[in-house]
């Protein structure tokens, strides 16, 4: 439960304070803004604490109450023997959802303003840019430029990436895979915060053996990658296409105060990136069952018929153009078994024989014969 005993100036959306101390004793003052409920509007909303003073001769404090603030303030009388220095901040992000607290103590004059973004286009844009890298990650994947950046990353970290897949390749499965799971993940935590600590350290301590360092693994990836070129290997690009994805998450979840929508949109993003191309396909047969017309079937009597009429039109069509100038007559009557035929159906003959459209009747009737025979053996041993 917290504690509002203390005096603290209440901050609100547009509040505009100047203070100032005449004493060269510094005065803390606190300021509290007090939190608003979680809501879908205020997603890409910010709240920010201003300081304007014209020095650097000020402490800040930050906490979630005016007395966890006073305490801090004073644990600053104790001598103190840390090397790090507390940072100095004239712009305090405050939570938008919680109660937030900023102590400033100083001799001079200053002045503080609260501001309330309901948009803050800088956290709309890392949205809208994590969301198109998020679904576009298949094809920046295919970038060479990235691709180089990914490798010289991996080469920097290939002596961790070495060490722990070593310990791991070398742990004993006979004991269980529960077993072996838990000690190798607690085999990796430890190794990497090893590796981490003992990396800060030699920055610190020894930073241009680390300059040195970084410069040679970036010269030996660019060598490898140049003669081997791994971009062309599909686990390669699956993890360059991973990575871009990760980054662009990261991105999603710092455009928002909003942690639990914002992680409810990236479960979205990531469960329409696996299931899009069947549900694409499910939407695209919805709508052409939706939109499409279904078509008539027609009885055997108006296919021949339809037959009859498409024929007319088509022998029509042929004799039309056989009598026009675009025709060659000469390079068709070349290529045809019998020209005078072809003449006399271009001078307005029939385009059958009698003896052809004998032997196509006979031909009709014996098939109709044979579909009646086969009707009355289905009806005789009702199959």
């Amino acid at each position: 439960m917290v504690n509002w005993d203390m005096d603290h100036h209440l901050l609100e959306a547009g509040t505009d304070i100047v203070l100032g101390n005449s004493g060269r004793i510094s005065r803390l003052e606190v300021f509290c803004y007090q939190g608003e409920n979680k809501t879908l509007s205020s997603l890409f909303k910010s709240a920010e604490l201003y300081l304007k003073i014209n020095s650097d001769s000020f402490e800040n404090y930050e906490a979630n109450s005016s007395n966890l603030v006073w305490s801090q303030y004073n644990k600053e009388y104790w001598p103190s023997f840390s090397i790090w220095k507390k940072k100095k901040q004239k712009v305090h992000e405050l939570d938008l959802y919680t109660r937030t607290c900023v102590g400033i103590s100083t001799t001079e004059k200053y002045r503080v303003t609260m501001k309330v973004k309901r948009i803050d286009f800088v956290r709309f844009f890392c949205f809208c840019i994590g969301l198109v890298m998020f679904y576009t990650a298949n094809l920046l994947a295919e970038n060479a430029i990235l691709e180089y950046i990914f490798g010289i990353i991996l080469g920097i970290f290939a002596p961790l990436i070495i060490t722990v897949y070593g310990l791991l390749y070398y742990i004993p499965k006979k004991f269980g895979a529960a077993s072996t799971i838990i000690t190798s993940w607690v085999l990796l935590f430890y190794i990497v915060k090893y590796f981490w600590k003992y990396g800060l350290n030699m920055i610190k301590l020894q930073p241009h053996i680390c300059v040195v360092y970084i410069h040679v693994m970036i010269l030996l990836s660019i060598i490898v990658l140049y003669n081997y070129k791994p971009m062309r290997i599909q686990w390669f690009a699956r993890c360059i296409q991973w990575m871009i994805m990760g980054l662009a998450s990261a991105l999603v979840y710092k455009s928002s105060q909003y942690h639990k929508a914002i992680i409810a949109i990236i479960q979205i993003m990531i469960f329409y990136h696996n299931i899009y191309e069947w549900l694409e396909i499910k939407l695209r047969t919805y709508f052409y069952q939706l939109t499409s017309r279904r078509r008539k079937l027609i009885s055997k009597e108006e296919y021949i018929e339809q037959g009859y009429t498409e024929t007319r039109k088509a022998l029509k069509e042929l004799r039309k153009f056989c009598q026009s100038p675009e025709c060659d007559t000469w390079n068709i009557i070349s290529k045809v078994s019998r020209p005078q035929r072809l003449a006399d159906f271009v001078d307005g003959g029939p385009h059958l024989q009698d003896d052809e459209i004998m032997l196509h009747r006979s031909e009709i009737l014996l098939r109709s014969q044979d579909e009646n025979e086969d009707k009355s053996l289905w009806n005789e041993y009702g199959i």
